[in-house]
């Protein structure tokens, strides 16, 4: 599962390398890979943790050891890191919601850190799986709170009205005619660009 795990970040990389040099598929990347990575969080988190095999499990179910209080934590981390991964995906593609998925992902780990952050003085690797998991992306999930333009702001810095559109798209999801005035500035970018390079030629 770990080999999956492994996989899925670096499609992730790899999607998000695509959106910033805006290479097509990008999105469709992005969205597989952060798909498979909630998937082995809310499913399999409790195995990933205890480096307990998928196979492995399904031929002998036995190796997992009936541990409520782990079970809970470890369900809770991969929830948390579920919703932080949908919300950072939800961003970098501007979509409506980000925002939400973040800060109920963030509310959620930061608990989850606490009770893990209790256990992690036992001998038990597994709570330092988790928390090899739960620190990074709450960090990230920090900066896309407390900065919740940060992608747009490097995204759209070459077209100013364009990133300020979006701002006001983010916070005023419902209103069609900010939608329909990031459109037309869409356009007339890209027409904009095209002029240029015609004239060029």
């Amino acid at each position: 599962m770990k080999r999956i795990e492994i996989a899925a970040i670096l499609g992730v990389l790899t999607g998000f390398v695509f959106k910033v040099v805006h290479w097509p598929f990008a999105n469709e990347i992005l969205s597989v890979a952060v798909s498979v990575l909630c998937i082995i969080d809310i499913f399999g988190s409790v195995l990933l943790y205890q480096d307990i095999g998928l196979s492995k499990w399904l031929k002998d179910k036995t190796v997992l050891k009936k541990d409520l209080f782990k079970s809970i934590v470890f369900r809770l981390c991969g929830v948390s890191l579920a919703l932080i991964w949908t919300g950072l995906l939800f961003s970098i593609n501007i979509w409506a919601g980000a925002d939400q998925f973040i800060s109920f992902g963030l509310l959620m780990a930061l608990f989850a850190l606490g009770l893990v952050l209790r256990k992690i003085n036992i001998k038990d690797k597994s709570y330092s799986e988790a928390l090899g998991r739960l620190f990074p992306m709450i960090l990230l999930a920090l900066l896309f709170y407390l900065k919740p333009h940060v992608w747009i702001d490097y995204h759209y810095d070459h077209d100013h009205q364009a990133r300020d559109l979006l701002r006001k798209m983010q916070t005023n999801p419902d209103d069609t005619s900010l939608s329909n005035q990031f459109q037309d500035r869409m356009k007339f970018y890209t027409d904009s660009c095209n002029n240029v390079v015609q004239s060029k030629d």
